[in-house]
């Protein structure tokens, strides 16, 4: 199961470029992150852990294209 989370770039982030649009996000801007559920590791085999896949949208792109 992919879901996406809504955060905000803080002071020593790396800056990250759109998917769609390609522009930087930079310092105290919005972004949206796409994760993975995917199951864990002994002990907890049924436990869930997520996992960045690496897709990532500025704000603008992330409210057109997930709403």
């Amino acid at each position: 199961m992919k879901f996406w989370i809504e955060a905000i770039m803080e002071h020593g982030d790396n800056p990250q470029a759109c998917d769609k649009c390609h522009r930087e996000i930079i310092f105290n801007e919005r972004l949206f992150c796409q994760f993975e559920m995917v199951s864990g590791g002994q002990p907890n085999a049924d436990e869930l852990h997520p996992s960045f896949t690496g897709k990532t949208y500025c704000s603008d792109c992330g409210k057109q294209s997930l709403i």
